[in-house]
């Protein structure tokens, strides 16, 4: 008789797990740590009764992964636009000068750049070291800088002259 009991509890408890053939079981994920509870929480009474579980909600399935984005393309092979402006639409915002103010600042820098240059010439025949041929060399970037200023903002193409006229005013009290 105990035979046919220990059979029967056998195959009922094998008839509940499911088959064992056909699929394998899903895995289930670990319940969540607890929190952890600061110290003065945590000091009970030795005397006190232990705590009822909560109900246990079922399991819910576990999230799937993303799918991984694109592969990027290698560097070579990705393309970008370059817009170029043309001289044309380059604009530049600035003050608007009256006449009176465009005057003095055209006269400004033509008189800045002019004492530059004279300057300059008073100074190619002379010999220099690096450090001076450098300075020669400030002067003239400026001097290029104002004439290109000077198509379209005379407060700067005045202001860039005065200092070259200032670094050649320095360069030639140094050599004199």
């Amino acid at each position: 008789m105990t035979a046919i009991r220990l059979a029967i509890v056998i195959a009922t408890m094998l008839s509940l797990t499911g088959c064992w053939f056909r699929s394998k079981p899903k895995a289930q994920t670990p319940p969540a740590a607890p929190a952890q509870v600061p110290r003065s929480a945590q000091t009970r009474p030795a005397t006190a009764a232990p705590k009822a579980q909560a109900k246990r909600r079922p399991a819910a399935p576990a999230p799937r992964a993303a799918q991984p984005a694109a592969i990027p393309p290698k560097a070579a092979e990705v393309r970008k636009t370059v817009i170029v402006p043309k001289a044309e639409e380059t604009q530049h915002l600035g003050r608007i000068l009256s006449p009176e103010e465009r005057s003095r600042y055209q006269s400004m820098y033509e008189q800045s750049a002019s004492a530059a240059r004279d300057m300059l010439r008073t100074l190619s025949g002379r010999e220099l070291a690096s450090g001076q041929r450098d300075s020669i060399g400030r002067i003239r970037s400026f001097l290029a800088q104002a004439q290109e200023a000077s198509a379209s903002d005379w407060t700067a193409a005045a202001q860039l002259a005065y200092r070259a006229e200032i670094l050649a005013r320095d360069l030639v009290r140094l050599l004199q």
